[in-house]
């Protein structure tokens, strides 16, 4: 399917080149929420004009070891 329905009133869409994606959201002045980590994945939230939360994913190729 195109996009996937998470919890709650949330639709993911995993895509490729997410830096891409956030650069041309943020020059269209967007609002991402972006500090809901998940493990290895690089993802962020932005809303649609109806107010229905999207969330992005990608998998992260290049996870950061995070140290003990």
């Amino acid at each position: 399917p195109l996009w996937s329905r998470g919890l709650g009133d949330v639709y993911k869409r995993q895509v490729q080149d997410l830096p891409a994606l956030r650069h041309r959201l943020l020059q269209a002045e967007l609002p991402l929420v972006e500090n809901r980590a998940l493990p290895g994945y690089l993802r962020f939230y932005v809303k649609d004009p109806a107010g229905n939360q999207l969330e992005f994913l990608e998998p992260d190729n290049d996870p950061q070891e995070i140290s003990p």
